[in-house]
């Protein structure tokens, strides 16, 4: 599973030489076409959700052509085609356009379509998004998945993306091809300190340095094993928030990806 990380503090990690994680922008708010140094793997969304809560629209042929400036990096660069919020036979219709362009682009279900729409796009692509989960709860979004992998059990016949698959619990339980989060990024901005064992408060951890429990050299091991010290992460820089967001994409993928014992931890708990 790939885990994109989306969010304006990503940008920071220009700051850090060497580094570069998986990414997701949204054309809606990026118009730039410039290949950054701290992608790795780049997932495009078209940025419809919230441009339709905006009461605003987005031009088909602008995104495909910002999709075609793109080229120099395919082999690195996945994209979601223009869905239609409420609409899936709109968006079923942009989707056909846009490979009619040139373009291969991941079509998007969302949740409370009919299944019928999710059949359909599974005969015409190998790799679906599933969407529009944004506001509900995490037992209805388990629903939602539950459903959907249910009718499709095997990831090697048709992948999916979860769109804002944030919970630690979903993450694991499903067999996604990719996911996308905002936590690594935006969670610097409400002091959240991510590593392999658990979340935890940034300004809580920093507090506790004195006392060098176990907990703190287990997390000061980790820390050095990727390069980054105390000092880093405590700067109230640009450059600190850099360094706690590389620590956050870090930590996130170890808890999301990586094979720790998952169940046994108490930070993962989840309730329906």
């Amino acid at each position: 599973m790939i885990l994109y990380h989306g969010g304006d503090p990503m940008k920071t990690l220009r700051l850090i030489k060497g580094f570069s994680a998986n990414t997701l922008i949204a054309f809606s708010k990026s118009k730039n076409t410039v290949w950054r140094p701290w992608y790795n793997n780049l997932f495009i969304d078209s940025g419809a959700f919230a441009v339709n809560n905006s009461g605003k629209s987005i031009s088909i042929d602008e995104y495909c052509q910002y999709l075609f400036d793109r080229k120099e990096n395919s082999d690195k660069i996945v994209y979601a085609s223009l869905d239609v919020i409420g609409n899936p036979d709109e968006s079923y219709k942009n989707y056909k356009y846009m490979v009619k362009s040139g373009l291969y682009p991941i079509p998007v279900f969302h949740i409370g379509e009919d299944i019928k729409h999710l059949y359909r796009l599974a005969k015409i692509s190998n790799y679906i998004g599933l969407g529009g989960t944004v506001g509900y709860s995490n037992k209805e979004r388990f629903y939602f998945f539950n459903k959907v992998f249910s009718l499709f059990p095997d990831p090697k016949e048709i992948g999916f993306h979860g769109f804002g698959v944030s919970s630690l619990f979903l993450s694991k339980l499903f067999p996604w091809k990719s996911i996308d989060s905002t936590n690594a990024s935006k969670g610097t901005v409400f002091g959240n300190f991510y590593t392999p064992f658990g979340s935890y408060k940034i300004n809580e951890i920093l507090n506790e340095l004195q006392h060098k429990t176990n907990k703190i050299k287990t997390i000061e091991k980790w820390l050095r094993s990727i390069n980054i010290s105390w000092k880093d992460i405590s700067q109230e820089t640009e450059k600190g928030v850099a360094y706690r967001v590389k620590a956050n994409i870090l930590g996130m993928e170890s808890l999301m990806i990586n094979d720790l014992d998952f169940y046994s931890s108490k930070t993962n708990t989840f309730n329906l």
